[in-house]
């Protein structure tokens, strides 16, 4: 029998190849141990080819694990992140109530005017004012006038007064008067005790039969009962100067003026 025909078959040279290529570690042994056949200058090449081919397998094996790895971990975190956020939008939505009120009706500001002299229609409008005194005890004036010549034959009307006092002014006239005037329809009604002063009967004052006499027993008072508030003669219903007592009888919409004087029913 010849040396080739009893040759194993693990040590054939295609066999050796083909360990070099599945699986170098293996190969090379077969290549140095059973191929004697070869030079060692072939030996070396094919050994050194085997382990870069080794080599380059290793790496590209890590770099699909670790893309496999990255992908697992992306579709965990898609996953993870998917059902927080439909566990948070099954919730339903807590609403927090506020500490404050939905809406806050806060009171209109009050129109005033301070003392001095105005131009109706130009510096203040035309309309029916309050004049509240600058002091419960002092006695305030108050003045209509047709133009600002300052003369007497100027004056449409005035008043000394105490307390408050109504007064209607029209577009062109000159209001001059001491205190705050308050446009009437933004003066809540009057309370408290009736003193000196004017008052709008149905609102700071119900309508009905009163007992008017002096503050002081033995001084002379004086009231009188206006249909308006322009404070001429012919605003006037009725007027006295009281030195005892009188009743009057006051209906919706007349003015009461009081001075020295006090009104009980």
């Amino acid at each position: 029998m010849s040396e080739n025909s009893s040759k194993k078959w693990y040590s054939s040279l295609w066999f050796t190849i083909i360990w070099l290529i599945i699986f170098p570690p293996v190969g090379i042994i077969l290549l140095w141990v059973f191929q004697k056949q070869l030079t060692p200058l072939v030996k070396g090449i094919l050994t050194a080819a085997s382990a870069i081919w080794l080599i380059i397998a290793i790496a590209i094996g890590g770099s699909q694990g670790d893309t496999n790895q990255t992908d697992v971990s992306s579709s965990s975190s898609i996953s993870s992140s998917s059902q927080v956020s439909s566990e948070v939008s099954s919730e339903p939505a807590s609403s927090t109530p506020s500490s404050e009120p939905a809406s806050s009706t806060s009171e209109p500001e009050t129109t005033s005017y301070k003392a001095g002299t105005y131009k109706i229609g130009v510096d203040m409008p035309a309309g029916e004012y309050v004049i509240t005194a600058t002091s419960d005890f002092s006695t305030s004036y108050m003045e209509i006038a047709s133009d600002s010549n300052g003369t007497l034959d100027s004056i449409v009307a005035n008043d000394n007064y105490k307390n408050r006092i109504y007064v209607t002014v029209s577009d062109g006239q000159y209001f001059k008067f001491q205190g705050t005037a308050t446009p009437a329809a933004e003066t809540p009604a009057y309370t408290g005790a009736y003193e000196e002063g004017m008052y709008l009967v149905g609102k700071d004052i119900p309508a009905g039969e009163y007992k008017i006499s002096p503050i002081k027993e033995g001084d002379t008072a004086y009231f009188e009962v206006d249909s308006d508030s322009l404070h001429v003669l012919d605003s006037i219903i009725t007027n006295e100067n009281v030195e005892g007592s009188v009743y009057q009888t006051l209906t919706d919409g007349q003015y009461i003026k009081l001075s020295g004087t006090k009104i009980e029913q």
